[in-house]
């Protein structure tokens, strides 16, 4: 980083919080300032065909309407009934976890940091950082630090 875009990255960074996520197979957690979500790497998607879409997020309620319960990081043919892609989902969960601890719309890109990505060893193999790193910048990170 050039002398320029670490003056522009610092001063961006006074208008933007920091999130951190805590990565277990079992339980995510989301933390920004005082404020923190959990939850179960679980999604409920509609099971339409046509147009997926996510209904639940954790493992909170049970959706009432016709269902598939998707582990974000276990995708053993359960998306298979859809178009949707396991990528999706992993986006469509970090999308929902950061905007559980981000109050209001934001117009800086925040940045995320990650911990205990060595969690997922078993689940996602040699790629989790690429992995994990790519579903974040397109859930709206500014830039991803691995801790």
């Amino acid at each position: 980083m050039n002398f320029l875009e670490e003056k522009i990255e610092n001063f961006i960074g006074k208008f933007s919080k920091n999130i951190e996520i805590q990565l277990d197979p079992n339980l995510v957690s989301f933390y920004r300032e005082a404020k923190s979500v959990q939850a179960m790497p679980i999604l409920y998607i509609s099971d339409n065909p046509k147009k997926p879409k996510v209904l639940a997020w954790g493992e909170g309620l049970t959706p009432n309407e016709p269902h598939l319960k998707v582990d974000i990081f276990d995708f053993s043919g359960t998306l298979s009934k859809t178009d949707l892609k396991p990528f999706d989902c992993l986006i469509a969960f970090f999308r929902h976890g950061i905007s559980k601890v981000v109050d209001s719309f934001t117009l800086i890109k925040p940045i995320i940091m990650v911990y205990n990505i060595s969690t997922l060893d078993g689940l996602l193999h040699d790629e989790k950082e690429n992995i994990i790193k790519k579903a974040l910048f397109e859930s709206g990170a500014r830039k991803c630090i691995f801790k």
